[in-house]
């Protein structure tokens, strides 16, 4: 799910897959219900303010990672969805028809011929390759957590964020393009009264380009004692902003 409305995906079976909700709009009315994923729902720029207003529930989780479920509880989703083995029935073969016993019927799941989607046209058919089905992995548990988190970088108050994998998408920016973002500006730090936001992408400072933390902390030490003209990328749209030239370093005694 990217930009839109009122869209309504159900009984779907995500064969090692997950809900990609992607850049979503708030109060969208769209609906993931009844639903059978392998994963943990991957929100891409959506889970904010803007994962309320839709519809996220009853689906089945097949992993051993029972926390995948409550990813998102805050918003409301997924209060009635389970964390279960649906009962395939046969999947290695490709028949991800669900059993009599299978649990996810409670959810509303509904069985469907597994011979009526994909590649229809006769002579597309002719072509098309019979895909390799690899059987359903269930994501394992969790690793052991990390001995040490990793140290925030942050600029005016503001926590930055190199972009990594798909998240170069949600701001509609090129992995070549690049930034840095703003993950959080809390409203009492120097960034906010600077005018800056919250998931605003820095690219450029004073027309030096940052694709990371490194690169903007280098940007802004080359820059020296002089106003700031920040090029931006905030709400997929390009924007400037101009800060007052910081304040010099007391000279040595």
């Amino acid at each position: 799910f990217r930009e839109g409305y009122r869209r309504r995906a159900w009984n779907n079976v995500l064969v090692n897959g997950a809900f990609h909700p992607h850049v979503w709009f708030d109060a969208s009315d769209d609906v993931f219900r009844a639903n059978i994923v392998m994963n943990s729902h991957q929100g891409i720029g959506a889970p904010t303010a803007t994962a309320r207003g839709k519809t996220i529930d009853e689906n089945l989780f097949f992993t051993r990672r029972p926390e995948m479920r409550d990813r998102y509880a805050e918003f409301g989703w997924d209060r009635n969805s389970i964390v279960a083995d649906p009962l395939f029935v046969d999947p290695a073969a490709g028949d991800f028809r669900v059993r009599a016993n299978s649990p996810a019927l409670a959810l509303g799941f509904r069985n469907f011929p597994m011979d009526r989607f994909g590649v229809k046209k006769p002579a597309l058919k002719a072509l098309a390759q019979t895909p390799v089905i690899t059987p359903p992995r269930p994501a394992k548990p969790a690793p052991p957590a990390a001995p040490v988190a990793a140290k925030t970088e942050r600029w005016l108050g503001a926590a930055l964020h190199g972009l990594v994998g798909e998240e170069f998408s949600a701001f509609g920016v090129s992995k070549e393009e690049g930034g840095v973002q703003l993950s959080e500006v809390p409203a009492d730090s120097a960034a906010a009264r600077a005018g800056l936001r919250q998931n605003d992408l820095v690219q450029a400072i004073n027309d030096r380009k940052v694709t990371t933390p490194a690169g903007l902390f280098a940007a802004l030490k080359e820059a020296g004692a002089v106003p700031l003209t920040l090029r931006l990328i905030r709400n997929q749209q390009p924007a400037t902003l101009t800060l007052p030239a910081p304040p010099a370093a007391p000279a040595a005694p």
